[in-house]
């Protein structure tokens, strides 16, 4: 689940945090008996919130209720990186997974997920899809402007109370 900075943009109904975190819930809710979950959020440096395989659905659903924003940036290649270790913990662990599914929960802020064009993020998640089913489940609405205040100033060296003041 990503956990940047980016996800708590309040768009139509909800935030986008709040918004992925529905889906990870929807997603432990339609799973069989014998399916099992890891945790993980996109950061910098990202968190593994459960890294051991956990079997109880309940518990899964509590910790990912309770996850949080960073207020920073996330580092998909880092995150890539964690991934890799959590999977082959997994696959140690549980020889007798059949499969494994990585499911990325993200509004593809174009920060995080630029890397994902480079030559190592494509080979990085090639090597991912070699070893794990992939989905991506985009959160984000539809385009919305990313606009931010880059130079405020005033004509007035100070500002006084009471007084207009012209902002440029």
């Amino acid at each position: 689940v990503d956990a940047s900075y980016s996800m708590g943009f309040v768009g139509s109904d909800r935030s986008r945090i709040d918004r992925a975190k529905e889906q990870a819930k929807q997603l432990v809710a339609r799973s069989v008996q014998g399916d099992g979950f890891s945790l993980l959020t996109m950061a910098d440096p990202p968190r593994s919130i459960i890294g051991a395989v956990a079997f109880a659905g309940e518990d899964v659903q509590q910790e990912i209720e309770s996850l949080s924003l960073t207020h920073a940036g996330a580092s998909l290649l880092a995150t890539l990186d964690e991934i890799e270790r959590v999977l082959q913990s997994a696959e140690t662990e549980h020889p007798r997974f059949a499969k494994q599914r990585v499911c990325f929960i993200s509004d593809l802020g174009r920060t995080t997920w630029d890397d994902a064009l480079s030559t190592e993020g494509r080979q990085r998640i090639g090597r991912l899809a070699e070893r794990a089913a992939l989905t991506l489940i985009d959160v984000g609405e539809t385009p919305s402007m990313n606009l931010a205040i880059a130079r405020l100033a005033t004509e007035n060296a100070l500002p006084v109370v009471r007084e207009p003041v012209a902002l440029d």
